[in-house]
């Protein structure tokens, strides 16, 4: 059934929900290992994924994208991505003309000249570079120099959005960081950790705190657009989707894939769906239209067209 939305007195049944996008996504979960200790970290901290098997997923993975019949946008997400040579990866192993747009996320603790790097050979090959930040305050002993950093970076890579993680004990710190780097007309995202190691949660003041950054540095762009079924189309942000309370379960997220460290691809870029997967070495091998048909299976979330990725339809 299609969702329906009240908008001014008259109800729109809803035929698609699209974030806009030229590419096919692939995230790749290329290690867990990360040189960060962070104190709230949920992710298991494993040890260095071995070089070699990373050179052997990125050959399979070039493989994919050649198959494909569209241009790809390839994720890389850890772990820590820096901690290994991108740019020879690059230059050996993804080198597919398909390969449109390259993501990074990164905790941004590698010289600004490793990205510079990029950003050069990235103009090359015609490949768009972002990067996006997760901030760990922990981490960051002088503002002054990290905010440099940031505008030490080639012009030809976009800085997507900034993420942090709001604790009991960050908190107040962030102010400071984040109204210097504000007039730079940054993005953001801010995420609120629910519980600490002392298993407590937010405090009621810090959460208050935490309304008043998302307020403050978060800029909500109109970036979901629907199209209904009498073909009207209108574009809106977030916060004005998410609250039409839509029951999500019937759509499906298509033209994503996930490969983690073990091999495993799944569905969508999130990965959540833990029981539809198949190893990337029987997934190279399939036909376009059985990837096509692996792609359709359903989320296993209501919110998924909130999370950030790119397409969902009804099915």
């Amino acid at each position: 059934m299609s969702a329906v939305i009240n908008l001014n007195g008259n109800n729109y049944k809803v035929l698609q929900l699209n974030k806009p996008s030229k590419y096919f996504t692939i995230n790749w979960k290329m290690t867990l290992w990360c040189n960060y200790k962070c104190s709230y970290c949920f992710q298991k901290r494993e040890k260095q994924t071995d070089i070699e098997s990373i050179y052997k997923t990125s050959v399979k993975i070039n493989r994919l994208i050649d198959i494909l019949d569209e241009n790809v946008c390839l994720q890389l997400v850890g772990g820590e991505v820096t901690y290994y040579d991108l740019e020879y990866i690059f230059n050996n192993y993804l080198t597919s003309s398909k390969i449109k747009k390259v993501t990074i996320i990164t905790n941004f603790s590698r010289d600004v000249n490793y990205f510079n790097r990029l950003a050069n050979l990235f103009k090359k090959r015609d490949i768009v570079i972002n990067i996006v930040i997760s901030c760990h305050l922990e981490y960051i002993k002088d503002f002054n120099t990290f905010y440099e950093k940031i505008k030490n970076l080639d012009n030809y890579i976009k800085l997507s959005h900034i993420s942090i993680v709001v604790t009991n004990e960050n908190y107040l710190t962030i102010n400071k960081l984040f109204s210097t780097l504000n007039k730079e007309n940054y993005s953001y995202f801010f995420s609120k950790l629910q519980l600490v190691k002392n298993q407590k949660g937010i405090t009621e003041e810090v959460n208050h705190i935490y309304s008043k950054l998302v307020d403050t540095y978060v800029k909500d762009k109109k970036q979901w657009h629907l199209v209904f079924t009498d073909n009207t189309e209108m574009d809106f942000n977030r916060s004005e989707l998410l609250k039409y309370n839509l029951n999500f379960r019937d759509y499906i997220c298509y033209s994503n894939v996930r490969i983690d460290v073990d091999g495993k691809v799944r569905c969508g870029t999130c990965g959540l769906n833990r029981y539809k997967y198949m190893q990337l070495d029987s997934f190279i091998k399939l036909s376009k239209f059985e990837i096509s048909k692996f792609l359709k299976n359903k989320c296993i979330r209501d919110s998924c067209p909130l999370c950030g990725f790119r397409m969902i339809t009804l099915s």
